[in-house]
């Protein structure tokens, strides 16, 4: 969920340890040695979501967090949501999905959260589903109210004429 590639961090493919250039294994080093919160991390095995955990923790209480991964949403807290499908990175991480895509989430949550995100939209196509079903009815009852009309004057010609 933190690594960029999904086998972990070990082996030799894209992401992995085996496989990082020069430069890929100094930002690994100067990310490895972001002990306290708030430093700049950019590890080139961590994916957005790995990093932003280093970088607002630290590694030191990550590695202490390590034996008990449940404690690691409430330490990230509620504030992060990188994907902005507005449901925090914490809650996505207990849940299992994936904080980096914006589709991935407990549906009924992320449909609460486009109702609210879309209410204006939602309420104008009401009012103009609203709209269209009065206008309907209106012409609906003049070509009724002409079609009337026009049987009573026929009416009355028929009866007029001998």
């Amino acid at each position: 969920m933190c690594h960029t590639n999904s086998s972990g961090p070990t082996g030799d493919g894209p992401g992995q340890i085996g496989g990082l250039s020069t430069q890929d294994l100094e930002r690994l080093s100067k990310a490895r040695a972001a002990m306290e919160p708030g430093q700049e991390v950019d590890s080139p095995i961590l994916n957005e979501f790995g990093n932003r955990i280093i970088r607002s923790m630290g590694r030191k209480e990550f590695l202490q967090l390590i034996s008990t991964p449940e404690r690691l949403a409430p330490a990230l807290g509620n504030k992060s949501d990188l994907d902005g499908d507005g449901i925090p990175d914490a809650v996505e991480y207990l849940d299992g999905t994936d904080p980096l895509n914006k589709s991935h989430g407990d549906p009924l949550w992320l449909f609460l959260v486009n109702v609210n995100r879309y209410k204006e939209h939602i309420v104008l196509l009401v009012v103009a589903c609203a709209l269209l079903n009065w206008g309907l009815s209106s012409l609906m009852l003049w070509f009724s109210s002409q079609s009337n009309a026009d049987n009573e004057e026929h009416k009355d010609g028929s009866l007029n004429q001998p």
